[in-house]
């Protein structure tokens, strides 16, 4: 007879919504589960499963978990789309009472995101905002949960349905289909999308489930090709510092690259300005490449601002030395509209144009109203 060789499976405390478990072990010689390590008490598979615990309610709270009951007074109100900036998921929440101390965690992708509020509508919703989709991420949900803290200094929560930038783009593009006036907001949301899926077969990310398929796209806009650049360096160089490239990097945010050369890094910064707006990069800001050059990414860029100029000047112990760098994000989309060398780039960068013009019009269009 072959003696039973038990391996243990500890017990697991059921949830309000999850099953829990008693503990029970499975010999490894015969494969049959026991509730006792000496093997001596067979059980049946699966007879080891609890039930989860349910909910217990009290005053719109669950004892155990924190879930609250979306009421009146905590409640995530909406989400939408922050057309004509960066890749930005605005969402109001309502928290009100006796209730404190307000934040929202968004799970996208698996990894949670904790986002403060960044302040409070005209009426009296807090705002949040989700910065965290790339744009070959515009169909993958969004799961927001509103967590503020009792009186008692319980911490609880509500839920919101998950979401997508694309489900945002179709749902108010069926909303507003054929009505008069929308055609500029239209034109916008299907140039969204298009950029969405030009950056999915660009990084060949879920490729099988395009962000524009089975979606109308009458309102896309044609590309009409870039015919100047505004990539200059003017001034006298110098030959220990100076540049040497400047890119483009398409993410939730529109990033501009310049990547330059120094003999002296310590005393070296850049500056880089656009409608006024200035950032500094000294060498620990800036990425260094290994080789004593050094890249600085500016993020500052929003998506009405592709035509205008961006000017970088470098300075040592605060005195600019060598050439002005300009440059624009139409600039890099004239040097690859196209490229034949990159496989889709050229088909994105012409989506990111007509995403830029879009923006521009639409946040022009709003403006005036």
């Amino acid at each position: 007879m072959i003696a039973h060789t038990p391996d243990l499976t500890p017990a697991a405390e059921a949830t309000c919504t999850k099953p829990g478990s008693t503990a029970y072990y499975t010999c490894s010689e015969c494969g049959k589960f026991f509730s006792d390590e000496e093997c001596t008490n067979e059980i049946e598979t699966g007879s080891w499963v609890t039930d989860a615990l349910g909910h217990n309610f009290v005053d719109g709270f669950c004892t155990r978990c924190g879930l609250g009951k979306s009421s009146s007074s905590f409640k995530i109100n909406s989400a939408k789309l922050a057309i004509s900036n960066d890749i930005i998921v605005s969402y109001t929440a309502t928290v009100s009472g006796t209730l404190k101390d307000p934040y929202m965690v968004f799970t996208f992708n698996e990894v949670d995101y904790r986002v403060e509020s960044s302040g409070t509508d005209d009426k009296g919703r807090y705002l949040f905002n989700f910065e965290g989709v790339t744009p070959e991420k515009m169909g993958d949900n969004i799961c927001a949960t509103l967590y503020a803290t009792t009186e008692g200094e319980q911490l609880v929560h509500v839920t919101k349905a998950s979401y997508s930038v694309r489900e945002y783009c179709v749902n108010t593009m069926n909303k507003y289909y054929n009505v008069a006036g929308a055609d500029v907001m239209m034109h916008l949301l299907s140039d969204i999308l298009v950029y969405g899926g030009a950056a999915q077969n660009f990084t060949k990310y879920h490729t099988d489930a395009i962000v524009t398929e089975g979606v109308n796209m009458e309102y896309a806009s044609t590309f009409t090709e870039v015919t100047e650049t505004k990539l200059a360096r003017t001034g006298e160089a110098d030959p220990d510092i100076g540049w040497n490239a400047a890119s483009l990097r398409c993410g939730s945010q529109m990033a501009m690259t310049f990547t330059f050369f120094t003999n002296e890094p310590e005393t070296t910064t850049v500056e880089v300005t656009i409608n006024g707006r200035k950032e500094v990069f000294d060498t620990s800001k800036a990425v260094s490449n290994g080789d004593g050059t050094y890249t600085a990414v500016f993020t500052g860029i929003a998506a009405t601002e592709f035509d205008d100029t961006v000017t970088a000047i470098l300075k040592k112990d605060g005195v600019q030395i060598g050439q002005t760098l300009t440059y624009s994000v139409n600039s890099y989309v004239y040097s690859k509209q196209n490229d034949t060398a990159v496989e889709n780039l050229a088909a994105l960068v012409k989506a990111v144009y007509n995403y830029g013009c879009s923006a521009k019009t639409y946040a022009e269009y709003a403006a005036g109203q």
